[in-house]
């Protein structure tokens, strides 16, 4: 019932996510500190802070919802493990049989006339014994296990050829005690000696199994041969397999039998490429998942470098235009108006006209004109848009008869500055071409060096 309710919980307030999807941009506009708001205005100027908050933040959400969905539908299906092992009077119930030892972690109280306590205890629970007929079927399936160590890696029990592995335990219960009749010829411990004769030698191995206070035996009667090839037997496959793979011209006959085995054959089919797809896939989508992170990142440094490289154009523009007898406003609005032009027909979005663009508009929308130049350049926030706006601004205020002359000096000094742009980004293009470089001189070295190496024979 509970799950029932908290399904159609998630249900209600997903529905509820998507039908009220405008009240939660405004959650985030409000809840968007100052500083970081300016920061998402700056980088995506044509739209609101909120918008561009959750436009980057949305495919994090939807994956952080996707995984804490799953998680908690996934713990709510698992079934829940009921305690019923503590019976009355400190009565533990002990698993079955086969089930092993049980943990089990206790609140221990006491009390007496004058003091009490109370205390943690972790204690092991033992499983049961098994009844006659389980412990008979145990010891049969030790003795079936027993035989087949005899002849593991052997033909049969009638033909021993190879060392044996005896371990001291079968199983998870049952204590395992060799012996031979014959060690001069076979050990305890399955060493076939260098002394059995060609034609084999009868040994008896007798097998002691243990359970508790319980014990059975079984002797084995095993024929032994002089110790064949110390190879294992997958490597003696192997080496049979590809000596009769290399028979034959238009075929390659793989044998029946091997070592007293039929054999059988079916091509594998192949996993790996599935799980390397789906790793790969993880990866992709947790780099996207971060990428998708640092969109904001990104977008500030593009506006940071485009800033940079309008400067030159705009300051030379202005320049130009009130050369010609315009007045900066004037000036202003036309470059702004042609941006507009060229960015219909290109698409392509320059920031520092798109801070030409928001200026404009605030003197439109009643912003001081002096005022709004300031706001442009410390919107900007680089030295040369500073300066400019300073300069703008103290012209609407006080007027600035030598203003020709100082936006003279300034397109000067932006000239410099697209010279110095212009060997900043050669010098990041030869950056940029090292690793191309790089994997071609590697590429050289392979085609000249791997024939020398193939014509030497080695």
């Amino acid at each position: 019932m509970e799950a029932l309710l908290f399904l159609v919980a998630a249900a209600a307030a997903g529905l509820a996510v998507l039908r009220f999807r405008e009240s939660i941009r405004d959650i985030f506009q409000t809840k968007l500190a100052p500083t970081r708001k300016e920061q998402y205005s700056l980088a995506f100027p044509r739209e609101r802070a909120a918008d561009a908050f959750w436009k980057i933040k949305r495919e994090q959400l939807i994956v952080v919802a996707v995984v804490v969905v799953c998680g908690v539908l996934l713990a709510l299906l698992a079934p829940e493990q009921e305690d019923d092992t503590m019976g009355e009077n400190g009565a533990i119930t002990r698993p079955e049989f086969s089930e092993g030892n049980m943990r089990v972690y206790l609140q221990v109280k006491g009390e007496s006339e004058s003091d009490a306590f109370e205390r943690e205890v972790a204690l092991s629970v033992g499983e049961r014994r098994p009844d006659a007929q389980g412990l008979e079927q145990l010891f049969e399936e030790g003795f079936a296990e027993g035989e087949r160590l005899l002849s593991q890696g052997n033909a049969s029990l009638s033909r021993i050829e190879h060392n044996l592995d005896l371990p001291e335990e079968i199983g998870d219960y049952l204590k395992a005690n060799w012996k031979s009749d014959a060690p001069a010829y076979l050990s305890s411990f399955g060493r076939i000696s260098e002394e059995v004769p060609e034609e084999g030698v009868s040994v008896h191995m007798k097998l002691t199994l243990s359970y508790r206070d319980e014990e059975r035996e079984r002797v084995y009667d095993l024929r032994v041969y002089p110790k064949a090839d110390e190879r294992s037997f997958a490597e003696r496959l192997e080496s049979y397999l590809q000596e009769e793979a290399e028979k034959g011209d238009a075929e390659a006959h793989l044998p029946s039998e091997f070592e007293g085995f039929s054999l059988a054959y079916e091509k594998q089919q192949g996993t790996s490429a599935r799980v390397g797809i789906l790793v790969l896939a993880i990866c992709a989508a947790a780099l996207l998942y971060v990428s998708r992170g640092k969109q904001l990142e990104r977008a500030l440094d593009e506006r940071k470098e485009s800033l940079e490289r309008d400067y030159p154009e705009i300051v030379s523009k202005l320049t130009l235009y009130f050369s010609a007898g315009m007045t900066i406003r004037t000036a202003w609005e036309r470059m702004v108006g042609e941006y507009e032009n060229t960015r219909e027909q290109t698409g392509c979005m320059r920031y520092g006209y798109e801070e030409m663009r928001r200026t404009l508009s605030g003197m439109q929308t009643g912003t001081f004109e002096g005022e709004a130049y300031g706001q442009f350049g410390r919107r900007c926030g680089s030295y040369g848009y500073l300066k400019l706006g300073t300069l703008l601004e103290e012209n609407v205020r006080t007027g600035l008869a030598d203003l020709p002359k100082l936006l003279e000096t300034e397109v000067n000094a932006a000239r410099d500055m697209r010279l110095l742009q212009a060997k900043q980004l050669g010098e990041k293009a030869k950056t940029k071409l090292l690793l191309p470089m790089l994997l071609l001189l590697v590429i050289v070295m392979v085609i000249v060096m791997v024939p020398a190496y193939l014509s030497t024979g080695i």
